[in-house]
């Protein structure tokens, strides 16, 4: 196969999030068309774009970025398979020897590593008095990243008795009022360390008494 012929194919062509959701049925042409539209206007990516317009949910956005993660992957081992065999293969007497080069794009890496977690949060009447509690250092973590378009992180788990939090220790503040919510991080050429603080909103009607850590988090590259 000539290298003309594997451009036409699309195996160089990058993998864009857009085109998973459209042809996976979470997102309309009109719609996609509409957030890129909105992008090249800002300079917020297409995944938030297209959550803030409700065109998609955010555990859409998160199985899109894991599939197309999975595809680049998997398209990367391909071409270095179809490398390898091609250039290992040695003409016999009498064929015609083609040479094959391939590129490859490098898969987005990003990886979160927990350091420490609070596994409990205690509620005494004071807090619900107060109607808040504040937990100092409660999370840890590392973040590995090689994507210059930052990192995805996705806070999920928000349940009664706390209806919302504000989270710091991140680039800026965050404030999260529903059971799963994305943030995005910039880029570092080193890995992070982050150490949360959080401020727990508690519900009306909630009981003192022992519950345990209501969030989970997770990382995706940005697109």
């Amino acid at each position: 196969m000539r290298m003309d012929e594997i451009h036409k194919k699309g195996w160089s062509s990058p993998i864009k999030l857009g085109q998973i959701l459209l042809h996976g049925g979470w997102l309309t042409y009109e719609e996609l068309s509409e957030g890129l539209v909105y992008q090249k206007g800002s300079k917020s990516l297409i995944g938030e774009i297209l959550v803030k317009k409700s065109y998609i949910r955010n555990r859409d956005l998160v199985f899109g970025l894991n599939l197309q993660s999975m595809l680049i992957t998997a398209t990367l081992t391909t071409a270095l398979s179809l490398g390898f065999v091609t250039d290992g293969h040695k003409a016999l007497a009498g064929e015609k020897a083609y040479h094959l080069s391939v590129g490859a794009t490098v898969p987005l890496v990003s990886e979160i590593s927990s350091l420490f977690q609070i596994p409990i949060i205690i509620l005494s009447h004071s807090d619900i008095e107060k109607g808040y509690i504040d937990i100092q250092a409660a999370t840890r973590v590392t973040i590995k990243n090689n994507n210059k378009a930052g990192y995805v992180l996705l806070f999920e788990g928000l349940c009664r008795p706390f209806k919302e939090v504000l989270i710091y220790g991140l680039a800026y503040d965050v404030q999260i009022n529903s059971g799963a919510s994305f943030v995005h991080q910039p880029y570092s050429q080193k890995i992070v360390t982050a150490q949360l603080s959080y401020r727990f909103f508690i519900s009306e009607g909630a009981d003192a008494g022992e519950y345990p850590w209501p969030l989970s988090l997770t990382v995706q590259p940005a697109l």
